[in-house]
């Protein structure tokens, strides 16, 4: 199931909550399909972005349509 699916009929992301780090997220999730950004690091999971500060603590999210 994609996460905007799983967002949509759960209206939770799982482990992507504000903080949540960047090693949980993989180790729960995979690595990610592609990185827009390297510095800040900004990865994609399907129609999910996730932006991590330099500690890897999550602080942005957004879901393309």
């Amino acid at each position: 199931m994609s996460i905007t699916s799983r967002f949509m009929r759960t209206g939770t992301l799982d482990v992507a909550v504000p903080g949540a780090d960047y090693r949980g997220i993989v180790g729960r999730w995979g690595e990610p399909e592609a990185f827009a950004s390297q510095d800040p690091v900004y990865c994609l999971y399907g129609d999910l972005e996730l932006g991590f500060t330099k500690k890897g603590r999550l602080y942005y999210l957004q879901i393309e349509p």
